[in-house]
């Protein structure tokens, strides 16, 4: 059954908290930094050679820690046979550590016998056939140039060398994250490049989980370069949902429905009544003992599993969902906004989504909330644009934490969701499932969110029910991408809650 002992958290690092565990490790701990580039740029060939087998490697090296790494893997994979090429697009500078990697090779090559593969700095602006000239039919490019550290876009010379990767269409391995791409997950203001595979050291960083870099990475791999991290919150995290606990609370055989939760949703006008049907029916699938639609049509046409109470009913609820199918009529607006005075004056938790969170005015303080805004609700509610609300998520889900009241959780909807909440660690859920992406996919969202508000804090529970919401898409995809219904991603929820329990 559902419990947030599912969940599996793993912290994410951004540009400055990696940086700071590379410091840590060196100056506090100890550990040689060309240590830790020699156990990078080994672990990325690994990975390559198990993805990709034994091929002709073109690596772009640039000027920093990224280069150094690419060197390392070049003289590896020179010692294993692999035909390789090294590109140098700023030499680096003398006493670092890429400037020992590069040496390295060079003493290599030199005392083993081989050719060297390193084409001394490249003139720019970049001849126009550097990359294609080095091509080979089974040629993997690695993308060895920019890393973590990156705080401003490329410049034009650099996109002339994008263009020019693009064009060649060979697969790309990016060491620690595509060049061009910011670690926090920003939208790219420059040229970057897109991987097929990345390798990163230590932590993933918000950048290959968050949108919109996410679709730009690759399959990620995280290697032990023996980076520490200092003990201390880390910046964001990732949750993705496990399987059921051998040892976890079953259901007990004399349990009931009033066992499991009663979610109230409420109607909104005739016409939008399907949506409240949807969350209604995917709070049921992820196991509400009871739900009630709060309505004032006496004889309303329903689903037979729903029940029907007066709107202002609260009674017995353990969640209300408001908003799905309200529309912003000023009348159902004031209704609704009554009823939330209401569940705040009765410590009832609400999810409220859609047309619920264009309320013209404040929410009651002591509310407990999970509000549910996709990107355009999102830019409504901060003044934004969408395009605005995406080129920056995470930090576009802090600024509408701020917005809410103190005990509100935001789920900002999308892709890759984002839960944030004050005293929180702000969680994103790895999601680019294409089967979400249709009509009625929020409103199933709001209904397993309020489920969920049975079994743990809001927070925990806001994330639970996004992580089993990205199972169901992902369990349809498995049939086909795209053409499920938003009721059919309802049903999906029950397997994906209630399916084999582990062994």
């Amino acid at each position: 059954m559902l419990s947030v002992d599912r969940l599996a958290f793993r912290p994410l690092d951004d540009a400055a908290t990696a940086q700071e565990a590379d410091r840590f490790t060196i100056d506090t701990v100890k550990v040689p930094g060309i240590a830790l580039m020699e156990h990078a740029g080994r672990a990325t060939l690994e990975a390559l050679r198990t993805r990709y087998g034994p091929r002709h490697l073109l690596i772009l090296c640039g000027p920093g820690n990224n280069g150094g790494d690419g060197y390392v893997i070049a003289r590896h994979a020179k010692a294993l046979g692999h035909l390789v090429d090294v590109l140098v697009f700023g030499a680096p500078k003398a006493g670092t550590d890429a400037a020992r990697a590069k040496t390295a090779l060079d003493e290599a090559c030199v005392h083993l016998g081989f050719d060297n593969p390193v084409r001394e700095p490249l003139c720019r602006p970049l001849a126009p056939t550097a990359i294609l000239a080095a091509l080979r039919d089974d040629t993997v490019i690695v993308d060895a140039l920019f890393g973590t550290g990156l705080r401003r876009p490329l410049g034009e010379d650099l996109g002339a060398l994008i263009d020019e990767v693009y064009t060649a269409e060979r697969k790309v391995v990016a060491v620690d994250i595509p060049s061009g791409l910011y670690a926090d997950g920003r939208k790219p203001d420059g040229p970057f490049l897109r991987a097929d595979l990345t390798v990163t050291y230590g932590r993933a960083k918000i950048a290959h989980v968050a949108e919109p870099s996410a679709a730009n990475v690759g399959h990620v791999e995280v290697a032990d370069a023996g980076i520490l991290h200092p003990l201390r919150r880390p910046v964001a995290q990732t949750a993705t949902l496990g399987p059921p606990r051998a040892d976890g609370h079953a259901p007990s055989g004399t349990s009931h429905k009033g066992s499991f939760g009663h979610v109230g949703v409420l109607v909104g006008a005739p016409g939008t009544k399907g949506a409240a049907f949807l969350a209604a029916r995917a709070a049921l699938r992820a196991g509400a003992g009871k739900v009630s639609l709060l309505s004032g049509e006496t004889d309303l046409d329903r689903p037979a599993e729903l029940m029907v109470r007066g709107p202002d009913q609260l009674e017995g609820l353990t969640a209300l969902v408001i908003g799905p199918g309200l529309s912003t009529d000023a009348s159902r607006q004031k209704d609704a906004a009554r009823l939330l005075a209401a569940a705040a004056a009765a410590e009832l938790p609400v999810v409220l989504d859609a047309d619920g969170l264009r309320m013209p005015h404040a929410l009651p303080p002591g509310l407990d909330v999970v509000v549910t805004p996709h990107p355009g609700e999102a830019a409504a509610v901060l003044g934004i644009s969408p395009a605005a609300v995406q080129r920056d998520r995470m930090a576009a889900a802090s600024r509408l934490v701020e917005h809410y009241p103190e005990r509100a959780v935001v789920v900002l909807k999308g892709a890759a969701p984002i839960i944030a909440a004050r005293d929180a660690i702000p969680t994103i859920v790895p999601g680019m499932c294409p089967a979400l992406a249709v009509g009625g996919s929020g409103d199933v969202l709001s209904g397993v969110v309020a489920a969920c508000l049975d079994v743990g804090p809001a927070v925990e529970a806001a994330i639970l029910a996004c992580c089993v919401h990205q199972a169901a898409g992902a369990a349809l995809s498995a049939t086909m991408t795209r053409g499920h219904l938003a009721g059919e991603i309802a049903d999906a929820v029950g397997p994906v809650v209630f399916g084999a329990r582990g062994a």
